[in-house]
Parts: C-alpha cells; sequence; structure tokens
C-alpha cells in the first residue's frame, strides 16, 4: 500500500514539473512526402514502406501513379497523413 502511494506521488510531482517546465506533447508532424509509395499485386490502395499490408507483394510506384491508376491511401500506415515523431 505505502509503494502505492509513494508512486502515486512520484507521478503526480513529475506531472506537476512537466506542465511547469511547459514542456508539451510534441504536435504530430506532417509525414514526409515521398514520391514513391507502393501498391500490391490485388489492392485498391497505395502504401508506405513497411506497412503490414505489404506482407505478401510490394510493388513501387510513383505517388502521382497511383492516384492517376485510382489506387487510394491506406488507412493504416496513412501514406498522405500526419505521423507522430
Amino acid at each position: 500500500m505505502k509503494r502505492g502511494i509513494a508512486l502515486a506521488i512520484v507521478v503526480v510531482l513529475g506531472l506537476a514539473s512537466t506542465a511547469a517546465c511547459g514542456a508539451e506533447s510534441p504536435a504530430p508532424r506532417e509525414a514526409p512526402k515521398s514520391s514513391t509509395v507502393y501498391i500490391t499485386k490485388s489492392g485498391k490502395k497505395y502504401h508506405r514502406d513497411g506497412c503490414r499490408s505489404l506482407a505478401k507483394s510490394k510493388i513501387a510506384i510513383s505517388r502521382e501513379e497511383a492516384k492517376k491508376q485510382g489506387y487510394t491511401p491506406c488507412s493504416v500506415c496513412k501514406p498522405d497523413g500526419a505521423v507522430k515523431p
């Protein structure tokens, strides 16, 4: 019980000191707009390198060409969206 209380105090003090310093969580930054994205043989989405949806196939294509061919951005890797630092 004493450990739980001590831990709670440390957490509260840590949060208070962070707030006092004016430290804030960094805002999401814009994803790098690499001109190369990846599509799969059977999908309708384009992806960032490393997306879990690329496990079976991975075909490099320019972002512009992917859009021209009707591909849309993946909702998992968000190749056009903001990313956390």
